[in-house]
C-alpha cells in the first residue's frame, strides 16, 4: 500500500506514514527545488528510518512559464538541466527511485547516461541548479493551497490549476492538462468573484496567483 502526494502536507504525511505498519511507500514531489527543506528533510529522515520506500516524482521542478523554464543551464557541461536534477535526486540516499516521463528515445538515451554515470555530481552543475531555482521561484507553485487560500472567500483548487497550466505549457500535454482540468468539480475552478490579488499577496515564493490562474 502507499500513497502519493504533491502539497504542502507531505512533511505531516510521511510522518503518518512512518509510523503506520501497513503503509509501504509514498509517491512524492522532491527536486532540487524542495532539497534543504526543513520540515520535509526531517519528515524524510523519519520516513526512511521506519522502512518507507520514497519515491520522486515531478524532479525536474519545472516553471510555470516556457521562457522561465529554458533559460541556458550553464554547470560543468557535462549534463543538462534536466540530467542534473535527475541526478540531484539519485544522490539523495534516501530516495529509492524517481519518476521520470520519457515520451522520446532521446530523453530515454539522456536518462540513461545520468543512471548509468556513477560519479557524484559537480558543485558547479550544483549551484547552477540551486542558481535556476532561484531565478524562477515565482514561476514555481508549490501547491501549498492553504496559504494563499487564506485570502479566498471559498476554497479553490489552486495548486492543482497550476499543476495542469505547467502540464499544458511546459509538458507540451494540451490533451491531459484540458482532461485534468475539466475533472475538478465547478466550483473548485471557478474564479468568479475572488480577490485573486489578495492571495498573489500571500504565496511566499512571490508567484503571480491571480495572473497564472486566470491563464489556466
Amino acid at each position: 500500500f502507499g500513497f502519493s502526494t504533491h502539497g504542502a502536507g507531505t512533511p505531516d504525511l510521511l510522518l503518518a506514514a512512518a509510523r503506520t505498519p501497513w503503509v509501504d511507500a509514498a509517491l512524492l514531489r522532491y527536486n532540487f527545488r524542495v532539497v534543504g527543506a526543513q520540515r520535509l528533510d526531517e519528515a524524510l529522515d523519519v520516513a526512511h528510518g521506519a522502512g518507507l520506500g520514497l519515491l520522486a516524482m515531478k524532479v525536474q521542478g519545472s516553471a510555470l512559464d516556457p521562457h522561465a523554464d529554458s533559460r541556458p543551464f550553464e554547470g560543468a557541461g557535462q549534463w543538462s538541466r534536466y540530467q542534473a536534477a535527475l541526478k540531484a535526486t539519485w544522490e539523495d540516499p534516501r530516495i529509492s527511485c524517481a519518476l521520470s516521463l520519457m515520451d522520446s528515445t532521446r530523453k530515454l538515451r539522456q536518462n540513461l547516461a545520468a543512471a548509468l554515470d556513477t560519479a557524484p555530481l559537480a558543485e558547479a552543475d550544483r549551484q547552477e541548479l540551486l542558481r535556476h531555482a532561484d531565478d524562477t521561484r515565482s514561476f514555481s507553485c508549490d501547491g501549498c493551497d492553504h496559504l494563499c487560500g487564506a485570502a479566498l472567500e471559498r476554497p479553490i483548487a489552486v495548486g492543482a490549476m497550476m499543476r495542469h497550466l505547467m502540464y499544458l505549457q511546459i509538458y507540451g500535454q494540451a490533451d491531459e492538462a484540458r482532461r485534468r482540468y475539466a475533472e475538478l468539480p465547478p466550483e473548485l475552478r471557478s474564479l468568479e468573484g475572488l480577490d485573486l490579488d489578495a492571495a498573489s499577496d500571500l504565496c511566499p515564493n512571490g508567484v503571480d496567483i491571480a495572473y497564472h490562474l486566470r491563464r489556466a
